[in-house]
This record gives structure tokens, sequence and C-alpha cells, in this order.
């Protein structure tokens, strides 16, 4: 059945952590969560079951005391401040699940790949809400308004499962901070997209630094360097005998797939003579008959491999290998200048997969103004199998790791 969870129950009293919460919800109308995070942790105030001991997969360790975003959320969130308790959701049960009409079977969507049970959060709209044993902290009002501030903050991603469009991501793990060694992931950014360092969002701000590149000016600082060091006259000759090496071999399978399909047809011709000859020796009916389907199913089969090889030996419609390699080094050549004309990078993707392409960036403090602004201050693309200019950061990238491995890359020099 459904649960609620709370992150930090709220009790009617005035202690430290009922200021904390009363703090955070008036701080939320006008500051984003994930910088009310920091600010928490940069002035020491402990989270919640900070210093206690948590087991996770098995591994006993103390909860540290850095605040997250999605606890800040929580909180804002929690209706029992507003002495409203909040059931159904999520639903996990194996046997029956919650719904609006009462335990209801499971559906193909209650289970994973696997076929085990997965926990699946409820549409807001099945929430049953009764009202609580005490008395409100905070009025139904000013706990709707802040709802509503809160929704209207996470409109472009509450709810929506992440883009597996290749034009929105070209270089998808394909970016590195040369600081901490960890990649830099897309986030959504004034009608575009640009990479930030995944350490700085995944910690909160509390780790690294806001580092973080604009997309599209990512996407084709690589494929200058590509087109630059392929076009060069040595290389460029070198890719062209490559692609048609690589055209050349694109029709190997099809010729041996007609060798074979000459075999089998050779030896079906054979045994279709056999089975002539004994349909003339058939002694009653019932021979006949099995010999007869025989011979309908040998027949069938010789004249689909007929059809086949009538199909292989048909000229292609494709144009000549030259026609193609000169298309495809044409189509490189101006892949710079198509980009600056366009937005399009749905091809890009493959194309710095196939190559093995990454962008690593370093960063430094600059202060142009006012603000402390951190600057792109150096950077390697490496192609291939060459070997990261950093070391690069090998642990799991949840939340969980973050404080307890200490296996960081750093700029090693460069």
């Amino acid at each position: 059945m459904a649960g609620h969870h709370v992150v930090w129950l709220p009790l009617p009293d005035e202690s430290l952590e009922m200021q904390t919460i009363l703090r955070i919800r008036k701080q939320l109308l006008t500051v984003p969560a994930s910088r009310i995070a920091k600010m928490l942790t940069d002035e020491g105030v402990p989270a919640p079951d900070s210093g206690r001991k948590r087991r996770d997969r098995g591994i006993e360790h103390v909860v540290s005391g850095v605040w997250h975003q999605t606890t800040i959320v929580s909180i804002g969130r929690n209706n029992l401040l507003a002495a409203v308790c909040t059931y159904g959701q999520r639903s996990m049960g194996d046997q029956l699940r919650f719904t609006p009409n009462g335990p209801g079977q499971l559906i193909e969507n209650d289970f994973r790949t696997d076929n085990k049970p997965k926990v699946v959060r409820n549409p807001q709209e099945v929430f049953v809400n009764a009202p609580a044993s005490f008395e409100p902290i905070v009025s139904a009002e000013e706990h709707e308004k802040l709802q509503s501030i809160l929704d209207a903050r996470s409109t472009s991603q509450r709810g929506k499962p992440r883009s597996r469009d290749p034009n929105r991501n070209p270089l998808v793990s394909r970016v590195f901070d040369m600081e901490c060694g960890w990649p830099m992931y897309r986030t959504s950014y004034s009608g575009s997209f640009r990479y930030t360092c995944g350490l700085y969002g995944q910690s909160h701000g509390a780790k690294c630094g806001h580092h973080h590149i604009e997309g599209p000016t990512a996407a084709k600082l690589v494929v200058s360097c590509l087109v630059q060091k392929v076009l060069t006259p040595s290389a460029l000759l070198k890719l062209r005998h490559r692609l048609a090496e690589l055209a050349q071999n694109e029709s190997k399978p099809v010729e041996r797939s007609s060798c074979i399909a000459q075999t089998e047809l050779e030896k079906l011709k054979k045994d279709q003579a056999k089975i002539e000859s004994n349909m003339a020796l058939a002694e009653n009916p019932d021979q006949f008959k099995v010999i007869a389907n025989a011979f309908e199913k040998n027949k069938k089969r010789m004249d689909e491999l007929q059809q086949q090889l009538v199909r292989e030996k048909r000229p292609s419609e494709r144009p000549g290998v030259k026609a193609e390699v000169d298309a495809a080094i044409d189509a490189l050549v101006r892949l710079p200048e198509l980009l600056s004309k366009s937005d399009d990078y749905s091809q890009l993707t493959e194309a710095f997969g196939l190559v093995n392409a990454r962008l690593f960036l370093g960063f430094k403090e600059t202060q142009p103004k006012k603000r402390i602004v951190n600057k792109i201050s150096r950077g390697v693309i490496t192609f291939g199998e060459t070997t990261p200019p950093i070391l690069l950061y090998q642990c799991p990238t949840n939340r969980r790791c973050i404080g307890h491995c200490t296996e960081y890359g750093g700029h090693s020099g460069f």
C-alpha cells in the first residue's frame, strides 16, 4: 500500500528544528532551494539525521551534515505543517496497489523489465488528504501560496523524463571538469542548454565550483577540432581510403549470403529429382500424398531461394563507392558551415561516438566587475584511445558516494 514520505516530522514546539523549518519556508518564497541548501551547509546548521548512522547497500556510515535541494523542497511541500495528512503518494505493494477506489490488482506499469514490482509515484489527483490531530503551524493560505511558487519553479522538469533527443545533447558524457575529474551534465538554460560540473550539481554547490560551458559552443568547438584534424592532406587521404574500404566491405555479407543460398538451391534440385522419381513408384494414394507434400515443400523453398538470388544480383540503387566517399568527405568539409547556420546537432552524437571525442575543460575564478565568476582557462580535446589528460572520477556519481569517496581527479598539472 501507499505511504507518506516525510523528510522531517514537524511537531508544534519551539525547538531549533522548528525554527529552521520556518526559516526555510520563509526563504523559499524568494530564494531557490539549491541556494538555501548551500547557505545552511556553509552556516553549519545540522541537516536532518546529521551524525546518525545509516546503512546503505550493507555499508554502515555516518550521515553527513550537508543539506540537499530535495530536502529543502520536501520541507516546503510538507503538508503536516498545515495539519494535513496526505496518503497515497506512492504505491509499492507486491500483491495489491493503492487506487482511488481501494486496493487494486497490479498492472503492467507496476513491474520492471525483470518482472519485479517497482515503487511508483501516483498522480496528485488521487492523493488522499485528511486533517491531522494537532493545530496547524502555518495557515492553509500560506501553505498553498508556497506550493504555487514551488510548482512554478519546477514546471520545466517536474515529472518529465530526461530527453533522449540527440539534437539536445550531442556531447552526452563526453565533457569533463579538469578541476575534479567529474563529467559535466547537460542542463537547460535560457532556451538552450549548457554543460555544468556534475560534482557541483550533485553536492548542491558544496563541492567544486559553478563551472559550465554553453552546449552549442562546446559542440561546435569539438566539430571544428575534428574537421581540422582530418582535413589535412595526409589525414584526408587516409580517411578516403578507409571509407572506401568500409563501403566495399558492406557488400561482402550479401556475397556470402548468395553463396550459401546457391549451395542450398543445388542440393534442393537434386532432392527434387529424387522426389519426382519416388512419386512414379508410389504404390497407393497414401504414399503418393506423402511424397506430393514433400514435393510441394521442396519446390516452395526452391522458389524462395531463386527469388533471393535474383534480388541480390540486381544492380544496387545506391551510388557507387566513389560517389559515396565523395559525398561523405563533402559533408565533413561543409559541417562547420552548416552548424553556423543551423542548430541541428542530431548527426553529431553518432559522429562523436565513432571517433570517441572527449572535451576536458579547466576553470579559474575571475572578478571582471563585482561578482566572482568561473571562466574557462584551459582545455584539451582527445580522439580515439588517447589517454585523458587528468585522472577521471571512477566512483558512482550518486550523492551517497560524494562524502565518502576520495578518488577525485584534479587537473594533474595541466
